[in-house]
C-alpha cells in the first residue's frame, strides 16, 4: 500500500527539502527518495543556493579547486565541434541508419485521419487514472482541462492547478474545473479524502502489512544465515 502524504510530513518536507540531503529527509519520514523527489516536485521545491555550496550536496566544494582544470574555458572549442554523425559510423552503418530514418514531409500512422481539435483519451500509467488530451496541431497535444481554462479564464498562475471540481477527470467542462494549489491537489489525490472511519482503517490496514512484510524479512535472514 502507497505511504500517504500527512500534511505534518508536507510541512517538514517545505521546512527541510531546501537545506538538507534528500536521501536524509527520506529517511525521516521512511520513504523512498523517489518519493521524496516526487513530491518536492509537485510543490515546486528546489535546493537552496547554501545547499550546494556545502559538503551536503556531494558536489566539489566551492572553496577548493577540485574540478577546476578540467572546465571548459571562455571560448575553448569541443572536440566534435563542425562534426556530423557521418564522421563517427562506418559508410555501411550510414546507410542502414538512413534506411530506417523518417523522410522530410512523412507522417507518422497514428496521426494520420487526426485533425486539429482532436480528442483522445489517455491513461496514466502509474495512476490508471484517464484524462482528455486535444490536439493543437500536428504533433502538439495539451490536457483538455488545462486547454479549456486558458480559453476560458486565462493563464494558470505559478503553483496553482487545474482541477475536477467532482473529481472526475474524464467530466471536462469549464463548469467542473477549479483552480487549487498542488498541497491541496496532493491532499485530494491522498487518506484525506475518504471517511474519517476509513482513514483510520486504511491506515490500520497499512501498519499490519508493514509488520508482515518486516516479519517476513526477519525470516528470510534467519533462513539465510549459517547454522
Amino acid at each position: 500500500m502507497r505511504k500517504i502524504w500527512t500534511t505534518e510530513d508536507i510541512k517538514m518536507l517545505r521546512r527541510e527539502f531546501p537545506y538538507r540531503s534528500s536521501r536524509d529527509i527520506a529517511k525521516k519520514l521512511k520513504r523512498t527518495i523517489i518519493s521524496v523527489y516526487g513530491a518536492a516536485h509537485s510543490l515546486h521545491l528546489k535546493k537552496s543556493k547554501e545547499f550546494y555550496l556545502s559538503k551536503l550536496s556531494g558536489r566539489f566544494h566551492a572553496l577548493t579547486p577540485s574540478g577546476i582544470p578540467f572546465r571548459f574555458k571562455k571560448g575553448q572549442q569541443s572536440w566534435n565541434q563542425g562534426k556530423t554523425w557521418d564522421d563517427f559510423m562506418s559508410k555501411k552503418a550510414q546507410q542502414r541508419s538512413r534506411s530506417t530514418c523518417f523522410k522530410k514531409g512523412n507522417i507518422p500512422h497514428n496521426a494520420i485521419g487526426k485533425e486539429n481539435g482532436t480528442i483522445t483519451i489517455r491513461t496514466d500509467k502509474d495512476t490508471g487514472r484517464k484524462t482528455k488530451w486535444i490536439r493543437l496541431k500536428l504533433g502538439k497535444w495539451q490536457e483538455l482541462h488545462r486547454y479549456l481554462w486558458r480559453k476560458h479564464k486565462g493563464k494558470i498562475p505559478k503553483g496553482l492547478c487545474v482541477a475536477f471540481k467532482n473529481n472526475d477527470s474524464l467530466n471536462c467542462v469549464i463548469t467542473n474545473l477549479e483552480l487549487i494549489t498542488r498541497e491541496e491537489n496532493m491532499k485530494r489525490n491522498s487518506i484525506f479524502r475518504y471517511p474519517p472511519e476509513m482513514r483510520e482503517a486504511m491506515r490500520t490496514l497499512g501498519r499490519f502489512k508493514s509488520k508482515i512484510h518486516q516479519h517476513e524479512k526477519q525470516n528470510n535472514r534467519l533462513a539465510e544465515s549459517p547454522v
